[in-house]
């Protein structure tokens, strides 16, 4: 088997790239909706204005598709730069999603209040963010998924094992845990 050589490799700057792309698209997505909703006659007169929100909070949607296309592309890349690229983008989004469960929990105090329309408004947004994270765990995913399908060819992992953490990066938490564990089994050997 052939060692890693150590040093920067260019697929560690599309996962920065992504987890900035992630921080910076809920922020847009709100200035966007700003925009449509401020200019009625900018908005008659531009269409794409009115499709800037979309966009935007559909992003996760389109980096998990960039993500899937760059792991088919690249599978001939040496398995553990897929696994340091997992590793940026799931710790750097770890305060993402910590924020993202405030939010969640907030939404779902906002049932609670006085207010008949947040009793309406609460579940939605929950339901929208609760999407839109699941959305951004899925796009972090296929880095970790071809390290895994690459280590499994190799005969570093067994099929059941590769299939379990294949598995935990579907869920919060258990993505990190699962990329944690593979982290300590690749420097064991």
């Amino acid at each position: 088997m052939e060692e890693t050589k150590k040093g920067f490799h260019s697929l560690y700057v599309w996962s920065i790239f992504f987890v900035l792309i992630t921080y910076i698209s809920p922020i847009l997505f709100i200035l966007a909706v700003n925009m449509s909703d401020n200019g009625g006659e900018i908005q008659s007169e531009n269409k794409t204005i009115e499709l800037l929100p979309w966009i935007f909070f559909l992003m996760p949607v389109f980096l998990l598709v960039i993500n899937v296309l760059v792991a088919i592309v690249l599978k001939k890349t040496e398995r553990r730069i897929f696994l340091n690229c997992a590793k940026i983008i799931k710790y750097a989004l770890i305060p993402f999603f910590i924020l993202g469960s405030i939010l969640i929990l907030l939404c779902i105090l906002m049932i609670f209040t006085p207010v008949v329309i947040m009793m309406f408004v609460g579940p939605m947004l929950v339901i929208i963010f609760s999407l839109s994270g699941w959305m951004t765990l899925v796009g972090s995913a296929p880095f970790m998924i071809a390290y895994l399908i690459q280590a499994k060819k190799e005969g570093k992992y067994k099929e059941s094992f590769a299939i379990l953490i294949i598995l935990m990066q579907f869920f919060f938490v258990l993505d990190v845990i699962g990329m944690i564990i593979c982290s300590v089994k690749e420097r064991m050997k």
